[in-house]
């Protein structure tokens, strides 16, 4: 499930923890790392998965990074494409 600390898939998550209780979550997360969050919610996206038993799968497009894609230099949903729906791709390509 992908999952990426904003309230839309932290509902989700919250949604998966009550459908599987008092089981674990029994499919991964992925997080795509744009590597443009605040400190605190990389902790929180770290912690809380792990807090709750599920499997966090973090992926960081470093090709996009590499190539300069960031907030600052480009428009917003030109970067995000960059830095998340690639990363989606590349993780299902490896079998996500």
């Amino acid at each position: 499930m992908l999952y990426s600390i904003r309230k839309d898939s932290s509902v989700m998550l919250r949604l998966a923890q009550k459908a599987f209780h008092p089981g674990k979550i029994p499919f991964p997360l992925l997080h795509g790392d744009t590597s443009y969050k605040f400190p605190e919610m990389i902790e929180f996206c770290d912690s809380y998965p792990r807090q709750i038993g599920a499997e966090l799968i973090v992926h960081k497009n470093q090709e996009a990074l590499a190539a300069g894609a960031n907030p600052f230099s480009r428009e917003h949903k030109k970067c995000c494409g960059l830095l998340k729906e690639f990363q989606i791709e590349d993780e299902r390509n490896e079998g996500f």
